[in-house]
């Protein structure tokens, strides 16, 4: 069970500019990304034009030519990212299923209790994107073994929870 689920187009966003924050002096390519995450070269660049109109990142053209972070990493959210490719996502007070539907239907207060709860997830998840930034992504990065996935935090970092 997942209970947050980026689409792969955010994923994709995310792992490109993971890689650029890795490596700040290099230029990425639509092609290395795909390569290195076993994806399609041209969803990936669909991908980075976004990340680009949204001023996350630069591309240049020609021989030599690819994406580099328009900003620093740690200027750059998972929240952003995920709002450039996929748009705004709810409301922290919202709870919704994927249908857009109530996620409990009914009323009395064994509905409410569920909902209050989704709410509070789906809070949770609004402000941990909202503070993740890239660096936080590419210092997690650095950290695992190759190909492996980094341990889950057992500690939470300070949530921003300004407008």
């Amino acid at each position: 069970m997942t209970v947050v689920r980026l689409g792969k187009a955010s994923r994709y966003g995310l792992y490109a500019l993971v890689r650029m924050a890795r490596s700040p002096t290099a230029r990425v390519t639509a092609k290395d990304v795909a390569a290195e995450a076993e994806v399609s070269e041209h969803h990936v660049a669909k991908v980075l034009r976004a990340l680009r109109r949204a001023g996350l990142v630069e591309g240049a053209r020609g021989a030599g030519g690819g994406y580099q972070l328009a900003r620093e990493p740690a200027a750059i959210t998972m929240l952003e990212v995920v709002e450039c490719i996929e748009g705004r996502p709810d409301a922290p007070h919202a709870a919704r299923s994927e249908h857009g539907e109530d996620a409990v239907d009914g009323a009395g207060p064994e509905a409410s209790a569920v909902q209050a709860v989704l709410r509070e997830i789906t809070t949770n998840a609004y402000y941990t994107l909202k503070s993740v930034t890239v660096a936080t992504l590419a210092a997690r990065a650095e950290a695992a073994p190759s190909g492996a996935l980094p341990p889950p935090r057992t500690e939470l970092a300070p949530i921003d929870r300004s407008p």
